[in-house]
Order: C-alpha cells, then structure tokens, then sequence
C-alpha cells in the first residue's frame, strides 16, 4: 500500500470516527474516535496539504508512521482514562457523566488530560475534575427545573455546560473579586454620592420601575469584550469601561481601552488565598475615587496590559492544572494578572494618565433612575451577584434565579424592552454568555476546527459552526429580567458624570477658599458625636470613636441629599462632591 493510501484510509477512518461522535449519545467506540482530532490536525498542521492537493501528493513513510503512533496514544489515552474511571471510588452519576466530560474536553483543552506518561497527568486531578463536573451537571438540571417551573419569560434562561464545568464552587468564587461596602469602608474607601429627591412621597411601584423603557445599548462605546482570566479583578474591568464610555459620551472622543492591569498592580499591594493585589477583589465606585486622587487612568496600550512574551504564554498553557484549566485558548487578550494571579508585578510609574475623574461618582438607587440612564446618557458599573452565571448560556435571568449578596462587578450597557431585560456585558471572554441581541452564538465542538476545516472545508465537520461561519464570537452579555433588582442590580449602580483628561492629581482645597470656616455633626446615640463636618464652607467630614464604620447623610446647598459611608477615624473631602457647590452642607442623619 503506498503512503498516499495509508494517509487516505487514516483520514477516512477519523472522519468517519468524528461522525460516529456527533450524536448526543457518546459510546465508547466515539471517545476513542474523537480523540483522533489531533491526529487529523497533526497531518493538516505538519503537511500543509489543501483538500485538493492531498490526494495526489507525494507522503514519506515516516510521516504515516508519526500518524498512526499518535492514533495509538490517542487509543492508550481513552484506555487509561476508561480505566482509570471505572476501577475508582467515584458515585455511579460522576461514572456516567465521563462521556460528557470527554466531549467537553474536546472542546477545552485541560493539562490535566494528557497522556500517560506525560509529567502533566495526575490520576486524582482527573478524577477531582470529572466529580466536580458530574456535581455541576446535577446543578444544571436543577436550575433548568427552577426556570421551567418559575421563568414566564418566553425568552427564559437556559443553562448548560460552559466553559467553567470543570471548576469547582471556591475556584468560581474567586473569580468574582467584587468588595462588599463593609470591606471597602474598612479599608477607609468612602462610598459614591447616592442622589436622591428629598421629601419624595412614596406613591408606591410605578410603572417605569416595572416595564423597560427603551431598547438601546451603548456597545458602540465599549467595542471589546474583554476577559479577566483567572484573577479577581472584575471591579477593574467596570472600572475601566465605564470611565472609557462616559469620557466618549462627554467628550466626543474616544480615549481608548483603559489600562486594568494599572489597577490591579497600583491601587493596592495585598495578598489573599487566590492571589495578589487587585486579583483580591476591589470595588469600581472606590476605585474611581483613587484615580480622580492619582490624577487619572493610562491606556492599556501604554501601560502594557496584554501577556505577550511566548515564553510566558507557554508556562500559562502549562499551569492551568492547579486552577481549573484557562479561560481562553493560549491567553489570547488577557493581562498579565489573569494569567498569573499570584504573581506581584510591580507598579509601573511615569506612565501618561489618559482619562481621570473632576467629580466624585454617583449611586442610582432605583432600576427607574439607572434605566432612565441608560437609555439616554451611558453605561453603569454595577454589582452582581453572579454565583448563578456559571452554568448561563443563554435567555433572561430572572429575579428569583441568584440572589441579592453582591460578589462580581461588570457593566450595564443597555436595555431590551421585546426582552423586558436589562443588557450587561461581562468580562469573561466572547466564549460565554449571549450575543448582543439576546441569540446564541455559534460554538466549536472541537477546540482544534480551525485546522480541521481548513484542510477539509465546512462539509466534512458541522460541529465546527463558528469556524465555518467566518466571524468571531459574539458572545459576553448577559440578560437580566428588568424590575425585579434581578442578582441583586440595583444595590451599587455607579455612573461617572463628570469626566476629563488625565494629568495631575486634583488639588485637596477649593482654589478660593471661602474666608468662613463652619462646622457641622452627625450624631450617634451609642456614640454620641461621631461624624464632623469643618474647613472651608464644612467641605471636610472626620469621624471619630463611631465604633466602626458610620454611614449618614448631608444636604448640600440646593437641597439634593446624599449618602456616604465612612470608617472610624478617617477623614474625606466633599470639596467636588456637591454639584452646587460646597457651601451649606449641612449633615441630616446617621
């Protein structure tokens, strides 16, 4: 038989293997087969054979062998792992599940399998992996239920196997890195300006509070869908998108993607149990409150924010074990802290600030005011609680499907009202989530398709549908039922009102000072005096001997109310909080 033959029938033989795989049942003889991929990419990859060509061209013998020793270990692969699975302790559900989890493994790749006798294999990872996997499956099923039974939206949510299937309940929970108001005001972070309209009468639930107002989004601002990797750094990526969006809104001109690696390895240096510095969570309303003090927020671009050494991108590819795998194919678009969350790289300095803050920001307290927002100024950093988008995939999340304990931070972009759903992009990469308009993207069955349909073309591999559609994913939004304060969305909706170009940091004093100094207090009944307002015009707030964090409410020269939060024995300066001025602050309440 010529080489030309032999590379024939093996390709025939493992395409007709992938066929085997395509329906929803995975038998034994369709694991061996599928995991052929890489052998057919191997001879597409090494060759650089089209379609057309293959079959005339002229094949080494050597090159048929290096093929069928690789379909060998691909066999000895399955055999280990089907092996491996069924002579061990694991329940008979995390037994069934290995099918499923050997197709989810085509599509993601996981050091962890690798082939025996590789120095990556670990016989208890893989067992710890596919029990977690078999666990989630089981939450799936239950929410599906939940939505079935409770979600009237035509467009209910619909949940199922993403990328995160394999990652346990703490290795998810650390990637939602969002600080809670306690920790931010431990840390003597005030909180946003909240605005409100004094002596409101409560006239109940409105209708604006109930039904969508608009169908916009401002994805034109924020073209990127951007991916945190494996660090706790959410409140950045809110940070830097809605400061970028609103410069764009106020300005006309677009700064550019803003630098989140800048806050993670600047605005804090701390260490936690899943990682460093900003990786250890944060918050966008505290963090926008240091850049308007550091004088501004760099560029990506200048800073630096993307991993690009390859030899650093080798050692993430193989260091993915001991955190779940990575969350994008070769750390493809994220910074250096999402691929190496531990790790404590140094503060860059000297580096121009591209956008910064002339006002302190603000708090919307009801999904009227944020949609009222929204649909015609910008976009809103706001706080989720997000415990329940592991498993998301597509629909509208309704109120009762996560709770209201806020962990992760993203971005409201927009409103559906055929949806009656809020729009919120996040930053977990194209390859989860929704597209824009609220549809399923296209996905990859294989993680390999780009070199299978290259060689093959379109016909011979339908479970390469992203490949064959010639774009990119759509993906990274997320739909959330309107009016319901749906994971918790109204609780810290922040909106940068008043933005500028970066430079120095803003002086700590008005420029003219008023000659008077007045004094204003907020009272405590367990504390007495806590909280004092002095300086020029009582711009100036200092707590003292509250017990611990105090929060209270003031009234500036106009009338408007605002709430703040402050921890014990520190010092804030309201000095460009006050829309009106800073004159007849006056402190109403704790």
């Amino acid at each position: 038989m010529s080489s030309v033959q032999t590379i024939t029938i093996l390709l025939l033989f493992a395409r007709a293997c992938f066929a085997v795989g395509e329906g929803d049942l995975c038998t034994s003889d369709a694991e061996n087969c599928l995991n052929s991929q890489a052998a057919v990419a191997l001879i597409q990859t090494n060759m650089q054979f089209s379609v057309e060509r293959k079959a005339s061209a002229s094949l080494e013998p050597s090159q048929s062998q290096v093929l069928r020793k690789h379909m060998d270990l691909q066999q000895k692969k399955m055999e280990f792992f089907r092996k491996l699975v069924d002579e061990s302790s694991l329940s008979n559900e995390s037994k069934s599940a290995h099918g499923q989890f050997r197709k989810f493994l085509h599509a993601n790749d996981r050091d962890y399998d690798s082939t025996p006798g590789s120095p990556d294999v670990n016989q208890t990872e893989y067992l710890g992996r596919l029990d977690t996997f078999s666990a989630n499956l089981q939450m799936i099923d239950a929410r599906n239920a939940h939505e079935q039974e409770t979600n009237t939206n035509p467009n209910r949510a619909v949940h199922g196997i993403t990328k995160y299937a394999d990652w346990t309940p703490a290795e998810f929970k650390a990637l939602l890195g969002k600080k809670s108001r306690e920790e931010r005001a431990e840390k003597g972070y005030p909180s946003a300006r909240i605005l409100s309209t004094p002596d409101a009468p409560n006239s109940g639930t409105s209708l604006l509070e109930t039904s969508a107002q608009c169908t916009w989004n401002w994805a034109s601002r924020l073209p990127e869908v951007r991916n945190q990797g494996k660090c706790g750094n959410c409140w950045t990526f809110g940070t830097a998108k809605t400061l970028r969006a609103a410069y764009i809104q106020q300005h006309g001109e677009d700064p550019g993607e803003l630098s989140t690696q800048f806050l993670t390895d600047c605005m804090e240096k701390t260490t936690c149990s899943d990682g460093v510095n900003g990786c250890c969570g944060g918050d966008a309303n505290a963090a926008m409150e240091w850049i308007r003090k550091q004088g501004g927020i760099p560029t990506a671009e200048d800073y630096g924010d993307r991993l690009t050494q390859a030899s650093m991108l080798e050692t993430s590819m193989n260091s993915s074990r001991s955190n779940g795998g990575p969350v994008s194919p070769a750390a493809h678009g994220i910074t250096y802290s999402g691929n190496y969350p531990t790790r404590d790289f140094p503060c860059k300095t000297g580096i121009t600030k591209s956008v910064t803050l002339t006002k302190a920001p603000v708090q919307m307290t009801t999904e009227a005011d944020m949609a009222a927002y929204v649909c015609n100024t910008g976009v809103l950093a706001i706080a989720v609680d997000a415990n329940a988008w592991q498993t998301y995939v597509k629909g509208v999340m309704q109120a009762s499907s996560c709770g209201t304990s806020t962990d992760h931070s993203v971005t409201l972009i927009g409103m559906d009202q055929a949806s009656q759903a809020w729009v919120v992009v996040n930053q977990w990469g194209t390859d989860w989530g929704v597209a824009l308009d609220g549809s399923e993207p296209l996905k990859d069955q294989y993680s390999n398709c780009a070199s299978l349909v290259a060689a093959n073309g379109c016909s011979d591999w339908p479970s390469c549908a992203l490949t064959c559609s010639g774009a990119p994913s759509p993906g990274g939004y997320i739909y959330l039922e309107y009016g319901g304060n749906t994971c918790g969305i109204k609780s810290e909706a922040i909106a940068a009102t008043s933005t500028a170009v970066g430079g120095a940091p803003p002086s700590t004093a008005p420029s003219t000072a008023p000659s008077t100094t007045t004094s204003y207090s907020g009272y405590s009944s367990a504390s007495g005096i806590c909280v004092e307002g002095t300086g020029s015009g009582g711009c100036n707030f200092k707590s003292s001997n509250c017990g611990g964090t105090v929060g209270f409410k003031f009234k500036c020269g106009s009338g408007n109310v605002y709430t703040i939060t402050m921890s014990d024995n520190s010092d804030y300066d309201l000095t460009s909080d006050c829309y009106e001025g800073c004159t007849n602050i006056q402190i109403t309440s704790r």
